[in-house]
């Protein structure tokens, strides 16, 4: 009995501790988001709005609206040239990446890629004409697969992530190079 007791104790003391120690996808995510600091990208925990929602993540049951939301990761890359304060009037726009079965009303503004608010779709059809708008979807398409949006403010370009993918250090590479691609396109635009 008294090992029994002491099997116990020794267990609700352990317990805790291994609680703390990181797991391997902890480590993993960890190490891609060193990876992506070393790169010159920010990285910050985000939200987007979620296009392909179920009917009790729209409304509870009590008949009140709710906004639902996915949880993600944004790899931010400052911008650098931009003297214009075009993109500072448009404020933050973010192109969700349409899923496949959308269960909201969606308006595309790009092939795959629409705006959640009216005001956002009218101030990025303004910003950038056709042109612009099919130089920026030949980089979005570059991103990874389990990419939710791409955020533009007057100051950074950003990818939301899901980080799912496999071989994510050369991601990482590859979002850097394609973020870079388009904050050249805003300058060129913008700048």
């Amino acid at each position: 009995m008294t090992w029994l007791i002491l099997l116990l104790a020794l267990v609700v003391v352990i317990g805790p501790v291994l609680y703390l120690v990181p797991s391997e996808k902890d480590k993993r995510l960890s190490k891609l988001r060193e990876l992506a600091r070393t790169q010159g990208l920010s990285v910050k925990l985000s939200q987007v709005a979620k296009l392909d929602p179920q009917a009790d993540e729209r409304v509870s049951a009590g008949g009140v609206i709710k906004r639902p939301s996915t949880s993600c990761v944004a790899y931010q890359l400052p911008l650098q040239g931009l003297t214009t304060s075009a993109l500072a009037d448009a404020g933050d726009l973010t192109l969700l990446k349409v899923p496949g079965n959308p269960t909201v009303p969606v308006e595309e503004v790009l092939p795959g890629w629409a705006l959640a608010d009216a005001e956002d779709r009218q101030n990025f059809l303004r910003l950038f004409d056709a042109t612009q708008r099919q130089e920026l979807l030949g980089s979005l398409e570059e991103f990874p697969e389990d990419t939710l949006a791409f955020g533009l403010s007057a100051r950074t370009v950003a990818c939301y992530w899901l980080e799912k993918s496999s071989g994510e250090d050369g991601r990482i590479e590859d979002m850097r190079m394609t973020l870079g691609q388009i904050g050249q396109l805003m300058e060129r635009y913008f700048g």
